[in-house]
């Protein structure tokens, strides 16, 4: 995904685009397009843009193992500078210097990487997902009062010592 910040005047801007995610190299579990707005401020020397991406993601809940969609949103800014010499990143600063205007910038790997890192660690398809069930494996989402009527109600002989302790 490039930007052709030659064609662009100085002064504010307002971009639209939806990619295909496998074009600007995103893999599963994003799917389907990705929805990008950028406002971009280009000055004599020095360019801001300020993106805003979204897009569909396929996840499997980690505790009821369902399936489920989930739109992630990113929001980051870039720092481009019109220097001389060779073309860099400053990845600290969120900050790229290019040669000359003339210079298209590829924002898809910045896209992938803050897309992957919106990924949560613990992946739920509800705040209150219940899980499984211990004994049998339910889903205890699908039964009433989260509650399995499974017969298997046994405790674990492991426990026996702790509830003696308690007096249960």
């Amino acid at each position: 995904m490039k930007i052709q910040l030659a064609q662009l005047s100085e002064g504010k801007h307002s971009l639209d685009f939806k990619w295909d995610s496998k074009e600007i190299g995103l893999k599963e579990p994003f799917q389907n397009e990705v929805d990008v707005h950028i406002a971009l401020e280009k000055f004599e020397y020095k360019a801001v843009l300020k993106i805003e991406a979204s897009n569909v993601a396929m996840f499997c809940c980690d505790r009821c193992l369902k399936e489920f969609s989930k739109k992630i949103e990113i929001v980051f800014s870039l720092i481009i500078n019109n220097g001389e010499g060779d073309s860099y990143r400053d990845f600290e600063m969120n900050e790229i210097v290019i040669s000359h205007w003339s210079q298209a910038v590829d924002i898809s790997k910045d896209l992938c990487e803050y897309f992957e890192l919106a990924i949560p660690q613990k992946i739920l398809c509800d705040d209150d997902c219940a899980g499984l069930c211990y004994s049998c494996g339910k889903n205890l989402n699908e039964l009433p009062g989260f509650k399995c009527d499974c017969e298997n109600n046994q405790i674990d002989p492991r426990w026996n010592e702790l509830k003696k302790i308690s007096g249960n």
